[in-house]
């Protein structure tokens, strides 16, 4: 088979661009709640213990809303879904907005609720960058499409200090108005999946058209909802996807969250203005996309069991300076490897899904995928917040260290006899 890994179809080039826009954008308003919303949180009840409580709503919202999200792209295609997706992430932050000026806390939990809900239907993104790529090239066609969030942690900062310096100078509350620019935002990403043509997954159906000269098949004709179903139970059995959820949602649900669910608030008493306390989360972010395209490269030339293991070895290390650091760039550059682990577990372990996936079962294999992160999403910062509390921040880093010994240990598990082809 022949491996061009330098031209890509004309249409294929236009969609990652823009799904690489659209997922820009959908970053720099999904960056203002890790940022600001547990210290609304904390404004709102004084309780540590609640500060994770946001990242815990969002958390379950999303992983309810997954695994439909998931079913409809299957059936209906990827575009509908993400657009949904972004137009009530819209709404929710209007509604944060409007929580926050009126002082309503029940308002702010719905706000959460209806937010994550929307992440869960805008998850799809990768879906539909998998779509669109071959076996030897998904792992590059991801990290292409989730690269464009290099540009959402560029923007998110620029907005809070904006919004922040007007507030200030016009005695207004700072942490309201960056809520006000992510409907804009919302609907000019709306507006590139919309142009998204055609769907992706009408190519992932008929991507020998797309690439003739690498000697593909012709997608998969649509299986009856009865085998849908055997094939999903079928999978999740698989060793490969079994190896690829469970680094998922240890790298994700929990150490990740574990730790940036509270930085927040320890820049905030360590006396840290909102616009260092959005650029720390930024530089975090920039960990989670910034080399998602060498990532994703090494993973198809070298294989997703390396990118795996390096992840892993730099998720923990990243967890425990974060949580045992006192000075401002040291928990920053602790929360960026954090970031730069979870990227690499990300791009490899959603590479294997879609490895092993059809089409036509993608999108609720990995909606499922979404549900099990958000069950444990909802758990994981409460916790934290109990353990910081009572025994202090620190204790959360050793836990990050043993959770990545975990993905460690499952990644040399996994058995890839090249990128992207696996051992029964």
């Amino acid at each position: 088979m022949k491996k061009d890994n330098t031209a890509l179809p004309a249409v294929i080039k236009k969609n990652t661009i823009l799904l690489m826009i659209a997922q820009a954008l959908m970053s720099s308003s999904s960056q203002l709640i890790p940022s600001l919303a547990g210290i609304i949180v904390f404004r709102f009840t004084g309780s540590l213990v609640l500060v994770g409580l946001p990242l815990s709503i969002v958390g379950i919202a999303s992983a309810v809303a997954s695994y439909p999200s998931g079913h409809i792209a299957d059936s209906r295609g990827r575009r509908p879904v993400l657009t949904a997706g972004l137009i009530l992430g819209g709404a929710a932050a209007f509604l944060t907005f409007y929580a926050i000026v009126s002082g309503s806390f029940p308002l702010f939990i719905v706000a959460l609720a209806l937010a994550g809900i929307g992440q869960g239907a805008t998850n799809q993104i990768r879906v539909a960058a998998i779509d669109m790529y071959p076996v030897h090239r998904k792992a590059e066609g991801l990290s292409y499409v989730l690269a464009g969030s290099i540009l959402g942690t560029l923007v998110a900062p620029l907005i809070v200090n904006v919004t922040g310096s007007y507030a200030a100078a016009n005695g207004l509350d700072s942490l309201t108005l960056p809520w006000l620019a992510v409907p804009v935002m919302a609907a000019v990403a709306a507006l590139f999946v919309i142009l998204t043509r055609p769907d992706t997954l009408k190519i992932a159906k008929n991507l020998k058209e797309y690439y003739p000269e690498e000697g593909l098949d012709n997608g998969s004709k649509p299986p009856s909802e009865e085998n849908r179903r055997v094939e999903v139970a079928s999978l999740l059995r698989r060793s490969p996807i079994a190896i690829a959820i469970t680094s998922l949602t240890l790298s994700g649900a929990a150490i990740m969250i574990m730790i940036t669910s509270l930085l927040s608030v320890v820049l905030k008493r360590l006396d840290y203005d909102l616009t260092f306390i959005t650029l720390s989360v930024a530089i975090h972010i920039l960990g989670m996309f910034g080399l998602s395209i060498i990532w994703g490269k090494l993973a198809d030339r070298y294989g997703r069991k390396i990118v795996l293991i390096l992840g892993a070895l730099l998720i923990g290390p990243g967890a425990l300076i974060a949580a045992t650091a006192s000075t401002y760039w040291i928990i920053t550059l602790g929360s960026f490897l954090i970031g730069l682990g979870w990227s690499a577990i990300n791009i490899s372990a959603t590479s294997i899904i879609g490895d092993l996936t059809l089409p036509s079962v993608r999108g609720r294999l990995l909606g499922i995928t979404d549900l099990i992160i958000g069950l444990f999403s909802v758990v994981t910062p409460i916790a934290a917040g109990w353990v910081a509390q009572m025994v202090g921040f620190p204790v959360l880093g050793v836990s990050g260290i043993t959770l990545s010994a975990s993905i460690l240990i499952v990644g040399i598990l996994l058995r890839e006899k090249k990128p992207g082809v696996y051992a029964q």
